[in-house]
């Protein structure tokens, strides 16, 4: 079975990191206050199976995207395209909030495996390294990307983290 994602187009790959250059795309995305909690999922989750103003399911799509803030982390999905524009079904939850991603360059690291700490930590040092290597500089938060369902064995596992990018200012 094949799920959306936003579409993007691969500008730079060098291994398991890649520089794309993303189309617009929206999500649905709630806050969640325990880094690594699934709180979120199942809001999001009654979101596109139609609890929404105007009670319109939605396929899912992929990535699963958790965004690390300071004080909390978001968990989002990706809109399907057909609902981009004023046809996005709003939502009747509060804390649920839809988000507009601007077209974009991004940074991106490809791994495989459960996601630990110590995990998360060394695969961010590493891309905020090629992001240096490239003379980038980082404009937003680290947002973690899972494409496959929590029941996936880990050796199968698509995830990528991901920084905003833009070039140097000089």
């Amino acid at each position: 079975m094949s799920y959306e994602s936003p579409n993007f187009k691969v500008i730079q790959k060098e291994g398991a990191f890649e520089l794309r250059s993303y189309e617009v795309f929206y999500t649905s995305s709630v806050e969640q206050y325990a880094n690594g909690s699934d709180s979120g999922f199942s809001v999001l989750f009654s979101y596109i199976s139609g609890e929404n103003k105007q009670r319109q399911p939605m396929a899912m799509t992929v990535p699963v995207i958790n965004e690390f803030n300071a004080q909390s982390t978001t968990m989002e999905f990706v809109i399907p395209r057909q609902f981009y524009g004023s046809s996005i079904p709003q939502p009747t939850r509060d804390g649920v909030v839809i988000r507009h991603y601007p077209a974009q360059l991004m940074a991106t690291f490809r791994f495989s495996g459960s996601m630990t700490e110590a995990k998360l930590t060394n695969v961010t040092n590493q891309l905020k390294a090629w992001i240096q290597k490239l003379q980038l500089s980082i404009v937003s938060p680290l947002r973690m990307a899972r494409y496959n369902s929590p029941f996936s064995l880990p050796m199968f596992r698509h995830n990528e983290i991901l920084f905003s990018v833009e070039q140097n200012k000089k």
